[in-house]
């Protein structure tokens, strides 16, 4: 079984460290800490090989920006023969406290457009979640504006445990059944 992790983030520098590009900051820790391969395939970026131990994965950055994830998504499903039960996608959301992960092993897009994006194009939304809590944002802040501003200064050792954790949860995942991990942990408290 071939499986794939869809880190979901913004392109460009402007994005880089924002709340929203968590998805893209676990899979460079994962390209960073793990053997790993560019893969060229026809249809799809930013695809690679991954392996732990003798598993490997393969991991997508799409090129898109969030909201569009989900054409690159099914491409590279198209291109690996794989189905939607066989990946796992990792987001921020603003419904969780910093610091917080939960595990998702289905249902709703829960407000997040790129996960939105992704149930329109796969026709499902049957697929788990690594859902990586950034908090609310302050009263009069637009939701769309604060998950695209960077970490405060005083965010940034729970936002790398964060990462740390996610990376670890892939790896757990990637090796064994993904129903077995725990539906949630907290990391740290504010």
């Amino acid at each position: 079984m071939k499986r794939l992790v869809v880190c979901l983030g913004n392109p460009g520098l402007r994005y880089q460290k924002t709340r929203h590009n968590l998805g893209w900051m676990v899979a460079n820790h994962l390209l960073q800490s793990l053997p790993s391969t560019k893969l060229n395939v026809h249809h799809v970026e930013n695809l690679y090989s991954c392996e732990v131990g003798s598993t490997d994965f393969q991991l997508l950055m799409p090129g898109q920006f969030v909201n569009n994830s989900g054409k690159p998504v099914v491409d590279a499903m198209k291109d690996l023969d794989s189905c939607s039960s066989e990946f796992i996608v990792i987001h921020d959301d603003i419904d969780l406290k910093l610091g917080t992960i939960r595990i998702k092993h289905e249902g709703s897009a829960g407000g997040h457009n790129g996960v939105k994006s992704i149930i329109s194009a796969v026709k499902s939304d049957k697929f788990a979640r690594i859902r990586l809590g950034v908090g609310r944002p302050p009263r009069n802040v637009d939701p769309a504006d604060f998950v695209l501003e960077p970490f405060l200064e005083s965010e940034l050792l729970i936002a790398n445990r964060m990462i740390d954790s996610a990376s670890q949860a892939v790896c757990k995942m990637a090796v064994h059944e993904w129903e077995q991990l725990a539906p949630e942990f907290l990391l740290a408290e504010n």
